[in-house]
Parts: structure tokens; C-alpha cells; sequence
């Protein structure tokens, strides 16, 4: 009998196209319990080993009727393989009905057997599934510990998953402990799990032919029931880097309810970690990627959104900042649009380049409307409002991040604004000492940027400022009374070691700049800050040159620091590059700018400023170098000192080997040539300079100082008294501009 009944299952699974064999077979009165069931087809379509199947039903009436006395099959354990890339054969190659009609049978339950779906690519997706399918239709899968898209780019692990039919529809789809993983695969060819899907469905629907008639009618969802829903419970979305892992959204539930032929309505909810709430009301059009609705977040932590966040952006306690917001979204086709308001407070950064210690409670309110076209990964920003305290700044513009380029070209624009408002716009812990300063009046203005990655030669910078300030109370650091009289000028070395000297107006290290060559202001001028007397202590073309050089190079290699910057830096600030110290530099440079005349800047500039190891202020620079009083530098001793102020303790190896290397002097000759041709030295002192460059002579300690003239002058600056004899005179600082004037006012 077991060999009868196992002859009778292989020739019954050859008529529907399947090879099948039986390890063992029990036979019983009221049943047939088949053991080790191997089973699959020709194509490779289909591959089963199953422990058990059980056929329920009178051992007699199978032997008279057969598959018409089967009352249920049951099949316990074992696994199931579909692998979808495989050709599915047409019904006449699989030879359909050579046995009669295929009967479906009128009850089905499996439970504990493992399902896999495979497509070309390898496991799609994989689950231990129990079904439990009724004579009149109704069918119920459950899925526990399913995992879709193992090693892809957006893999799903479900820990239950119900589906409910009827028929050929499905009514109801309930999941729970759902993860959805998003991983960051830059540069791998990698479709995804959603992409795969779809390739298959494409492939199954080109294999079947285009439907007709009623089916075709009910359109790409004609699968699902006219008044199908589905629930998720326990939702976490997940973000993986090379980083680590990291949960995006947590504990979240969402219904999804059909509405119409083609759309969807899904709305939900959750307390996501950390508190708060997050809620949204979509209409959802999957076929032509269209959905419509409102997002809603509540006291929500920046902590759950951190994952989709850039990861340079330096979060720190992210648990602790919060979000309120609420967005109307429009999607259609690869374009997103979002309208509304976005609060975040309690934000804190921690980054070695903003600050040492961390930048705490940080509070803006952003709203506007944007466009973002994910294929393009571009940011269209049609109008943003960009509110901090009592100021706000509008911007617009567009940001690109592709693969092979970037593109950041933006506008802000702030109106007349308190200046204090202004000020206190700015979080106090970036502005530090420098918080203390009150003024009146009111500022504005706008910047336009554009940067291409593509063409960093067409790089725009425009700056305008509308400057109506007045400093009403300053910090004791800023304090300028100081300069007034001896003060001791403190640096601190990289290395940690500290140099202190005591200069200032009445002490033997100062030199007034009246005492100063002329050919020392104009070679610091031209090397330095051609526009010095033209700025206000900023210079956008300077800034904006630094960063074409910069950003070409990838990495540091120009500042584009005017006279005035590079004196904040040495008298006020500590030698760190933060953007702390880069906001209270711009305060500073604001301040002294307003405060002093430019003759006194320059004046205290070249007499605290760094000329070598241990070498500071013009007196020593030019005792130290060339053994001469500063009003006696000659043009190319002036134009050398100017050369090497990027980096005077590097260069002070030329003087340590006692001549100037060939190269370097080329390279004072053509700096003098340089500033004769842009007016600064006339012709005899560039003759002159020339000449005396190719065998420039330092000065040694011990010997006698030398005794020389030299000829040539300068042009005027628009100061009010120099060293011999020359007249400064405003009107003619236009003669000397070697840059287009800023657009600055």
C-alpha cells in the first residue's frame, strides 16, 4: 500500500509539471502521512523539501474517488524555494491537463515551513510561514521572522506578518515589529529591494502577456480588495553607514486604507524615542509616484531625524534638542514639494572647528517652501525664512550634491535689523567674551554665492552690507585704550611656549608710522591687502579667491585675512582656527574698523606682527634682518620682509644660511617689479630694488650698521605724515587699487 500511494503522489505531481520523490509513507485508516517530500520542476522555478504531508480523508474513499475524498492538507516543517528569475513554463510545455482538470482542494494548512523568493540577484526574501486556506476560499498567511532584501539597500525584517484573502484579493495585511534598513552603498551596484520588485513584476507581467477584459479593469491593484487595509505596528526605520547603524524612526504605527483605483490613504502616528510625537495624513499614488498630505512633529527629538541628517553636521546630546513643525508635502513624479514651519531649540554642535567646547542651546524657526529632486539630489529653495531671536534672514537659491559635483548657489538677504538683535542672533557660546558688546542702530544686507565644483573659475561672491551701527559698550578684551600707552603684546606659540614683549607708544620696541619707509607700507599693502584703504575690514574678492584656491586644492592653502583681520588675530585672539574665533574676529574687526583711522591699524599691525623665531614688531624685524632703523628699509629689503610674512619662522632659514636662495630672490625681484607696475614704487626704486635683490645682504650682530643711501620714492597713501618727506594724500589711494572695487558698503 505505502508503494502504491507514493507511485500515486509522483505520477499526480508530474501532471502539474513537478518532479517528486517520498523517503517514507505512512498509511492509516483516515489518513496518509508522507515523510522527506522533495519536489521541483524542470525550469528551476520551484525546489520544496518537506518533513511531513499530511492528506486527511477515508483511506477508502481516497482509493475510490481520490483527490474528490481529500478533506484537508496539512504539511509540517521543511522549506520552499521560488526563484522568480527562473522561465515559467507556458501550460502546454508543462503539459497541463494531461491528467484532467486541476482541482483545488477545498482546505490547505502548512506550518513551520521556511519560504524563499529568489530572483537573479540571490534571496529577495525569506520567512517561516503558516497557512491556513478554507473550502470556501479564504486563505490566511502568517510570516513570523521574514526578512526581505538580506544585503540590499533598503532591507525589511518583520517579525509578524498576517495576510488575509478571499478568493484571489487580499482583504487585510497586519505587520508588527517591522525594521526598515536604509544603507548608505556609495558606488555599489545595488538596485535595492523596492527596484528588484518591480523588475519582477515586469518580468511576470511580459511573460503573461497584457491583461484584458475585468482583470486589466481593476488596474495594477486589481490584487487587492475594494475596501483593503493594512496596519503596521512597531515601525523602526534604520540608517546604516560605514559609521555604524543608527534608527531613524522608532515605535511608529500606520494604517493604509485603498482609496480608489490606483491611491492609497495612509495615515499614522508614534511616540518615537526620546518622547514627543510624529504623525502624518498622506494620499499616496504609487504608480505615478504622486502622494499629497501633511506631516506633523511634535516636541519630537533631533535625535530620531539625526540618521537623514549630513554627517559632517556635528550633533551633540541630540536627545536633548527638539522639533516642532508641521509640512504639506506634494510629490509627483521625481519631485518633491514641501510647504511649512520647522522650530528646532535646545540644539547643541561639538566640533573641534567650531569651537573647544560645545556650542549649546541653539535655537532657530525655519518656513518657506522647497523642491527636492532626489535623481538629481538637488534642493530647490523657492522662498526660506531663517528666524533666530528677533532677526531672520531670507534665502533662496539651489543646492546640488551629485556623485560627480556639487553646487551650492544661494542668496540671503537680511533687512534692516536692530543691531543688537543682529548680535544676539548669534549663540553666546560662539561669541564668548565677545557677547558683551552693545550697540545701536540698526544693519542689512545681502550675500549672493555661487560655487560649481565644475567651474570653480566662474565662483561668485557678492557682499552688501548697510552698516548703520554704533558701538555703545565694549568687552575689557576689546578694550583699544590700551594700545595708548606700553602695553605687554602675549603669544602663544603652536608649540605652547609663550612670548611676551612690552611695546606700545614710549617704549624702545614701538616705531610710529610716520618712522616707517614708505617702501615698507606699500610692500606690506601689496602683499597683504591691496585694498586696505578701500575696505572696511573685509575684503569679498580676497575671500572669495581663497576659496576657489582652496576648494581646487581640497584642503587649506589661502586665507583671505585683510591687514585688519591678521591684526585681531595677533593682538586679541588665541592662534586656534575654530569658527568661534572666526565669528569674534569678524565682531573685532567690525569694532576697530569703526573705532580707529587706518593709519593707526597699520600703525599697531606692523608693530606686533611676527617678521621671525622671536622676532616681532618692524623695529626688531628690520635691527634683526638688515641692521637699519625701519625708515631706512630699503625697496628690496622692504619688499623681502614683506614676502615672508605668510610664513616668517619657515623663511627664517634664509637668514640663518646668511644669503637669499636664487629662486627666492627671483621672486622679490618680481614682487618689486609687481608694485612698480601697479604704481606703488616709482621707476628708479624698482631699478633699484632689482638690483639690490639679486645680492640682498642680512645684517649679523656685532657688526657695524651700514651706511648707504637709496633713491626711487612712492606713491602717496592716505595717511597723515610718513618718513622722507612724503605727502600722503587720500585723493590719490585710487591710484594704487590693483582689484576691482567689492561691492561692500
Amino acid at each position: 500500500m505505502p508503494g502504491i500511494v507514493r507511485e500515486e503522489v509522483v505520477a499526480r505531481a508530474e501532471q502539474r509539471g513537478l518532479r517528486c520523490s517520498v523517503r517514507d509513507t505512512d498509511v492509516g485508516l483516515g489518513s496518509i502521512v508522507l515523510r522527506g517530500v522533495d519536489l521541483h520542476d524542470d525550469a528551476g522555478l520551484l525546489r520544496g523539501s518537506l518533513g511531513e504531508l499530511e492528506i486527511v480523508g477515508g483511506l477508502f474513499g481516497l482509493a475510490t474517488s481520490g483527490l474528490d475524498a481529500i478533506e484537508r492538507v496539512e504539511v509540517r516543517g521543511g522549506e520552499v524555494v521560488v526563484d522568480a528569475s527562473a522561465r515559467r513554463k507556458s501550460p502546454q510545455e508543462a503539459g497541463a491537463g494531461d491528467g484532467g482538470p486541476v482541482r483545488v482542494l477545498p482546505a490547505i494548512a502548512a506550518r513551520d515551513v521556511r519560504a524563499v523568493l529568489r530572483d537573479s540577484r540571490g534571496e529577495l526574501g525569506s520567512g517561516v510561514v503558516e497557512v491556513r486556506r478554507d473550502p470556501a476560499g479564504g486563505l490566511e498567511i502568517v510570516a513570523r521572522d521574514l526578512v526581505l532584501g538580506a544585503g540590499t539597500s533598503e532591507s525589511t525584517t518583520i517579525g509578524e506578518l498576517r495576510v488575509v484573502a478571499s478568493g484571489s484579493v487580499l482583504d487585510r495585511v497586519e505587520a508588527r515589529d517591522v525594521v526598515v534598513e536604509v544603507r548608505d552603498r556609495e558606488g555599489e551596484d545595488d538596485e535595492g529591494l523596492l527596484a528588484r520588485a518591480r523588475a519582477l513584476r515586469g518580468a511576470s507581467d511580459e511573460e503573461s502577456g497584457a491583461q484584458e477584459g475585468a482583470g486589466a479593469a481593476a488596474g495594477a491593484f486589481g490584487f487587492l480588495g475594494e475596501a483593503f487595509e493594512g496596519r503596521v505596528q512597531g515601525l523602526t526605520v534604520r540608517r546604516s553607514t560605514a559609521d555604524g547603524s543608527r534608527d531613524v524612526l522608532t515605535n511608529l504605527s500606520l494604517d493604509v486604507r485603498r482609496d480608489g483605483a490606483d491611491a492609497f490613504r495612509t495615515r499614522g502616528e508614534g511616540a518615537p524615542d526620546h518622547g514627543g510625537r510624529l504623525g502624518w495624513d498622506l494620499r499616496v499614488e504609487p504608480l505615478s509616484l504622486r502622494a499629497v498630505g501633511s506631516i506633523e512633529l511634535r516636541d519630537v527629538a533631533v535625535a530620531v531625524v539625526e540618521p537623514l541628517l549630513p554627517d559632517a553636521l556635528p550633533l551633540h546630546r541630540s536627545e536633548d534638542a527638539r522639533l516642532e513643525g508641521a509640512l504639506t508635502i506634494e510629490g509627483a513624479g521625481d519631485a518633491l514639494h514641501a510647504t511649512g514651519r520647522l522650530a528646532v531649540r535646545d540644539l547643541a554642535l561639538q566640533s573641534e572647528r567650531i569651537a573647544p567646547a560645545p556650542i549649546a542651546g541653539i535655537a532657530l524657526e525655519l518656513e518657506g517652501e522647497s523642491t527636492f529632486l532626489p535623481e538629481q539630489r538637488r534642493l530647490e529653495i523657492a522662498r526660506l525664512r531663517v528666524r533666530s531671536g528677533a532677526a531672520h534672514v531670507d534665502v533662496s537659491g539651489a543646492v546640488e550634491w551629485a556623485p560627480d559635483h556639487y553646487l551650492f548657489d544661494v542668496r540671503a538677504e537680511m533687512p534692516a535689523t536692530r543691531c543688537n538683535d543682529a548680535i544676539s542672533a548669534i549663540p553666546r557660546d560662539l561669541l564668548q567674551e565677545m557677547a558683551a558688546f552693545s550697540l545701536t542702530g540698526s544693519i542689512g544686507g545681502r550675500i549672493e554665492a555661487r560655487v560649481d565644483s565644475r567651474d570653480l573659475d566662474a565662483t561668485q561672491l557678492r557682499i552688501r552690507v548697510a552698516d548703520g551701527c554704533r558701538f555703545e559698550m565694549v568687552p575689557p578684551l576689546a578694550d583699544l585704550s590700551r594700545f595708548d600707552a606700553p602695553f605687554v603684546h602675549r603669544v602663544e606659540e603652536p608649540d605652547g611656549a609663550v612670548f611676551e614683549m612690552t611695546t606700545g607708544p614710549g617704549t624702545p620696541e614701538w616705531t610710529a608710522i610716520a618712522d616707517i619707509s614708505p617702501f615698507m607700507l606699500h610692500a606690506v599693502l601689496g602683499h597683504e591687502d591691496g585694498g586696505f584703504f578701500r575696505h572696511s575690514g573685509f575684503s569679498p574678492s580676497s575671500i572669495r579667491e581663497a576659496l576657489v584656491r582652496n576648494l581646487r586644492a581640497g584642503r587649506y592653502v589661502m586665507g583671505g585675512s585683510t591687514i585688519s583681520m591678521q591684526l585681531v588675530k595677533n593682538v586679541f585672539l588665541r592662534r586656534e582656527k575654530t569658527l568661534a574665533r572666526k565669528v569674534q574676529e569678524v565682531l573685532l574687526v567690525w569694532w576697530i574698523e569703526s573705532a580707529w583711522p587706518k593709519e593707526r591699524i597699520l600703525e599697531l599691525y606692523l608693530n606686533v606682527i611676527e617678521y621671525g623665531p622671536g622676532v616681532y614688531g618692524i623695529r626688531n624685524a628690520a635691527q634683526h634682518y638688515f641692521g637699519v632703523q625701519p625708515s631706512e628699509l630699503s625697496p628690496a629689503q622692504a619688499a623681502y620682509l614683506a614676502t615672508i610674512l605668510p610664513n616668517p619662522k619657515a623663511y627664517h632659514s634664509h637668514w640663518e644660511q646668511g644669503a637669499l636662495p636664487s629662486s627666492w630672490a627671483s621672486r622679490v625681484a618680481r614682487f618689486i617689479r609687481t608694485l612698480g607696475e601697479r604704481e606703488r614704487f616709482d621707476a628708479t626704486a624698482v631699478d633699484e630694488g632689482v638690483r639690490e635683490a639679486e645680492s640682498l645682504q642680512f645684517h649679523r650682530g656685532g657688526e657695524p650698521p651700514p651706511v648707504r643711501e637709496f633713491a626711487g620714492r612712492t606713491t602717496p597713501l592716505p595717511i597723515s605724515g610718513a618718513a622722507n618727506e612724503v605727502v600722503w594724500d587720500e585723493a590719490l589711494d585710487g591710484m594704487v587699487a590693483e582689484e576691482p572695487v567689492d561691492e561692500y558698503e
